[in-house]
């Protein structure tokens, strides 16, 4: 997790290979093949404006295949964000599933040696799923209990100050803050769901969380000001 809040991650593939050794001469060479696979694939699929990076670890071979970079950038211009990231984390995806089987292949051992692997996509997933989150909230908030649209709302509150610890780039968070915002605001007032006499306690503590929400994403945007 560490990694997640120095740099911003794109992807990154890591892979514990058991039942091998490597000399420090061996596991620098074997960090320069593995980048030289990682970097023109990771160009292809995400974008040249890159920072790939191969580290590995002694005992057994652990490694991890990263591409650092900005996500606004990654982006570029779109007029869908949820779509455009959608894509992106496939892209990650896939990058980094190349680079476990790539080292997998590069150590010489089979795969009952892969002890362990995780097909990471860093800051694009979890930009991700927060706007997936709070589309669906926004379309399923009436087939919900109103408690549950409440704890909903303290989950998303959550999540957005996780995120933004992990976009370290000016731009990206006024990618990202610019387009949540809107989406927040989109999140209904009032909700037929807080008018019935089990759901009109949940009502006040709606109002204030979704306030609260807005408050803090807005608070992200130079000179925004809250509204609803």
């Amino acid at each position: 997790m560490a990694d997640y809040i120095r740099k911003t991650i794109l992807s990154q593939g890591y892979a514990k290979i058991s039942e091998i050794k490597l000399s420090e001469e061996e596991r620098k060479a074997f960090e320069i093949t593995i980048l030289a696979y990682q970097k023109p694939r990771a160009e292809r699929l995400l974008c040249a404006d890159i920072q790939p990076e191969v580290k590995t670890k002694d005992g057994s071979l652990v490694v991890y295949s990263t591409v650092y970079g900005s996500l606004s950038k990654l982006v570029g211009v779109t007029n869908d964000l949820q779509a455009t990231l959608n894509s992106l984390y496939h892209s990650s995806r896939m990058l980094a599933d190349a680079c476990i089987l790539e080292s997998l292949f590069l150590s010489g051992k089979s795969r009952k040696n892969l002890f362990r692997s995780e097909s990471r996509t860093g800051v694009i997933r979890v930009a991700k799923d927060l706007i997936d989150s709070i589309e669906y909230l926004i379309k399923s908030i009436e087939d919900k209990t109103a408690r549950t649209g409440v704890k909903e709302l303290e989950k998303l509150t959550k999540r957005v100050a996780f995120l933004d610890a992990q976009l370290t780039e000016p731009e990206d968070k006024l990618l990202i803050w610019t387009d949540l915002s809107v989406r927040v605001r989109k999140i209904p007032v009032s909700p037929t769901i807080f008018n019935t006499v089990s759901g009109s306690n949940y009502k006040e503590p709606w109002t204030a969380k979704r306030k609260d929400l807005l408050k803090i994403v807005s608070g992200f945007l130079p000179s925004e000001k809250t509204s609803n």
